[in-house]
């Protein structure tokens, strides 16, 4: 997703430490006033490697803190932060600096729709929907945190259909375009949960509403799995981004701690990430 040397210097950065070198209050669950916005309540969540504000939508890594805090380029925010933690600058050409720039840029954008996406479905919850979520054991602030949602077999993203032109709609992974460059939701009847990394939502997983088998014979074949995850760039569908992977689910947070748990599915991953939260 983002090229090593970008990585490992993001890797070694403990965002919230850098918060609050700026002087800005953490709470124990990890909300801080915006720094980037009048901010009357704490609208900004620090995760693990990154930060995204509910209030202006700003947010991502540690890079972007500084980009955004010092109205500086890529290139000078990290250059800025090798310097803080005395971490050695990479080896490489103005010609790489210069695509991978253009990579994190896409990359932004595409998260940005993401998080968007993610923004309607999470919107699109009924109280039965929370209902469901709750008998599995996930709490309200569990749900709205991690921005977990529902897609109906319906327009679930009516809203960022109409935002964003379908060209660039179609990066996303959310989407199947056909011949004729129309675009049909890719998640129908479906809980979808993100995956987040440095502060953005990176990739997705879909599962199915039902587990009733007769319901499931009548839904198109590639919808029958009762899980499925996001689309990503290849033969088959290549308008999609690059930036798009399949990464597994919260390893920006495992490399943290010298013992885990390795949970079978997304939701189980969930509960304990809940337990372990303040």
């Amino acid at each position: 997703m983002r090229q090593q040397w970008i990585q490992d210097l993001i890797d070694k950065i403990d965002i919230a430490d850098l918060f609050r070198q700026d002087g800005h209050s953490i709470s124990s669950s990890g909300k801080v006033n915006c720094p980037f916005h009048h901010d009357e309540k704490p609208s900004c969540q620090i995760y693990d490697d990154g930060f995204y504000c509910f209030g202006c939508g700003k947010g991502g890594s540690a890079i972007d803190y500084v980009m955004l805090r010092d109205s500086v380029s890529f290139w000078e925010a990290f250059k800025t932060l090798c310097a803080m933690y005395d971490h050695p600058l990479p080896d490489i050409s103005p010609a790489k600096a210069k695509e991978a720039q253009k990579a994190k840029a896409e990359a932004d954008k595409v998260f940005s729709m993401l998080k968007d996406a993610f923004l309607e479905f999470n919107a699109n919850l009924t109280p039965q929907d929370r209902q469901y979520l709750h008998s599995r054991g996930l709490t309200d602030e569990t749900i709205d945190r991690e921005l977990i949602g529902y897609a109906s077999n319906q327009s679930s993203l009516a809203n960022i259909v109409k935002k964003y032109p379908p060209s660039e709609l179609q990066k996303t992974g959310l989407f199947f375009v056909s011949k004729n460059g129309s675009l049909t939701e890719f998640y129908q009847r479906r809980f979808v949960f993100p995956y987040w990394r440095n502060g953005q939502i990176v990739y997705s997983i879909g599962r199915l509403e039902t587990d009733v088998s007769s319901e499931i014979a009548q839904l198109p074949d590639w919808n029958q799995g009762k899980y499925i995850k996001q689309l990503t760039h290849s033969k088959k569908h290549p308008y999609v981004s690059e930036c798009i992977q399949n990464v597994l689910w919260n390893t920006d947070n495992a490399r943290r701690f010298s013992t885990g748990v390795i949970a079978e599915g997304i939701i189980d991953g969930l509960l304990f990430k809940q337990e372990m939260t303040p």
